[in-house]
């Protein structure tokens, strides 16, 4: 039933899920003229535009038992989207991107060791490592936050093993979406995968990483607008004493699904990237190579060099803000007890639809 689908919602989709659903409304109109249940569906899924079904009842439309009402609805649905793609997602993300397929990133075969790709992502600047596949395998990536799930659950005497396997084991599928889709469309798709970066390919194969420090920079050229400032958008700051150690620390972050803890009374903080950089840092690795792992997880959050986070007014705008954060990498911003990242500046606007899309 039309009325069952709607409600049902799964935003943890396959891949090829996620590339199957990058046909344009206008393409999906044409094969279905009327909308059949299964497509109407899969246009609701959060993937595809989460704030969807707030506008639909904003506008009074809801599902029905009634075949003639289900119609009408999928109609509605229809134009609505169709729309919506029209008008605030004309920008293609080519056009918006034009260097996308022109810059260097680094992408590691999936058979590297751990102990070689984990420095990599010492980097602030990388967001995650692609790995290269064959041509027809899944894509996939490593991430801080992949290597840190899986570390979290290594015991000290198997550290050295986990060092030597393959980057493969800790790595989560890409989202992939096509150069000539809308702007929109990638916002959506980070919004579906509560994750800010996916795999852009072109019609002949060629793909590229694209990230949402990236669409920060959208702000400073004028294609993103947004009326709203800090305090519309900031987050309650999450803070821990310093005596806390680093496992109850990642606790927190994978329970919260956060990336930034505070040191409680202060405005130093670490997050995922500073981890793996105190971790993996040659010093570290030296000193776990000639005396063993050891349980590095209970040391105090203390213990780990802090990044001191940026005094913000709660009035300054979002692009001001932006071009604050596109400058370094890692860092957020903080005021009255919240905080506010890329996510925040992006993704909060997008989901509020008080962010607009400038074409030209």
């Amino acid at each position: 039933m039309l009325a069952d689908l709607f409600w049902t919602s799964s935003p943890q989709r396959d891949v090829n899920e996620v590339r199957d659903l990058s046909a344009s409304p206008n393409e999906l109109e044409s094969e279905n003229p009327h909308l059949s249940r299964v497509v109407v569906a899969k246009l609701l899924d959060p993937v595809i535009s989460p704030c969807l079904k707030l506008e639909l009842h904003q506008r009074g439309l809801t599902p029905s038992r009634s075949d003639a009402a289900n119609d009408s609805f999928s109609a509605s649905i229809k134009q609505l989207i169709i729309t919506s793609d029209d008008h605030a997602g004309r920008l293609k993300i080519r056009e918006a991107f034009p260097y996308l397929f022109e810059r260097a990133y680094p992408a590691v075969d999936p058979t590297t060791p751990m102990l070689s790709v984990l420095p990599l992502l010492r980097f602030h600047e990388i967001d995650v490592l692609p790995l290269s596949f064959d041509a027809g395998r899944r894509q996939k990536g490593v991430s801080g936050l992949s290597c840190l799930a899986r570390l979290v659950k290594v015991r000290p005497e198997e550290a050295g093993s986990f060092l030597k396997q393959p980057c493969e084991v800790v790595s989560e599928p890409l989202a992939i979406i096509r150069a000539d889709r809308s702007l929109s469309s990638l916002l959506d798709l980070f919004m579906g995968r509560r994750y800010g970066f996916a795999r852009v390919v072109e019609s002949k194969g060629a793909g590229a990483l694209l990230t949402l420090p990236d669409v920060l920079g959208l702000y400073q050229d004028g294609t993103l607008r947004s009326s709203l400032c800090l305090e519309d958008v900031g987050s309650t700051l999450f803070s821990m004493p310093s005596r806390s150690t680093l496992r109850k620390v990642l606790g927190e972050m994978f329970d919260r699904r956060i990336r930034r803890v505070f040191v409680s009374r202060t405005r130093g903080f670490i997050w995922d990237r500073s981890i793996i950089e105190h971790l993996f840092s040659p010093a570290v690795l030296a000193r776990m190579t000639h005396r063993g792992f050891g349980d590095l997880l209970e040391m105090p959050l203390s213990g780990i060099g802090t990044i001191t986070a940026k005094e913000a007014e709660g009035r300054m705008q979002l692009g001001e803000a932006a071009a604050l954060l596109k400058a370094e990498p890692g860092q957020c911003l903080v005021f009255n007890g919240k905080v506010v990242t890329p996510w925040d500046l992006v993704m909060k606007p997008w989901k509020k639809g008080k962010l607009k899309i400038v074409s030209g």
